[in-house]
């Protein structure tokens, strides 16, 4: 169609192919001879306009595929950008989480430490307590009770470290 100058055909083929033919085809098409019987300025004419189809629909087809790479490329971007956004998202919550984790520890052993020292504030009270208490009421050194009298016959301690009978 191209070699005989049919414009309207070439058209046509052209929406419904998917390839055109290579620049140096083209070339030799249109320096071939001439068939005697036609006229030759108007088959030089039509063969030139079916170039310049050829040529557009060529550089169409560049311009979309150029596109759909453009497109799968932004694609491609995202998808990479979508999963690393969703990487940092797990991040900040195993971060969170492990703070929140750090943060109940924290307040745990303080928790224990301020025990401990209400422990030790108890037990320093309570061993002045013992002191005075043993002071005031020695203990049978045998059965470990106070008393105030001699009821159970035994030895006492004063707190002098004496022995009383």
């Amino acid at each position: 169609a191209f070699r005989n100058g049919h414009v309207d055909v070439v058209d046509w083929l052209l929406k419904r192919i998917n390839h055109c033919p290579s620049d140096e085809e083209c070339q030799k098409t249109l320096s071939a001879t001439f068939p005697t019987d036609r006229d030759v300025d108007d088959l030089q004419v039509k063969r030139s306009r079916c170039m310049e189809l050829i040529s557009q629909a060529r550089a169409l087809r560049k311009e979309a595929a150029e596109r759909s790479a453009q497109e799968l490329v932004q694609e491609i971007d995202a998808e990479k950008e979508k999963e690393k956004n969703k990487r940092k998202a797990a991040q900040r919550r195993k971060e969170k989480k492990r703070e929140k984790k750090q943060k109940r520890r924290i307040a745990k052993e303080e928790k224990l430490k301020q025990e401990e020292e209400e422990k030790k504030v108890v037990d320093e009270d309570d061993d002045d307590d013992d002191y005075i208490k043993e002071e005031s009421s020695p203990r049978c050194r045998r059965h470990r009770r106070r008393s105030s009298s001699d009821d159970c016959g035994h030895a006492r301690i004063n707190s002098n470290q004496e022995l009383v009978a």
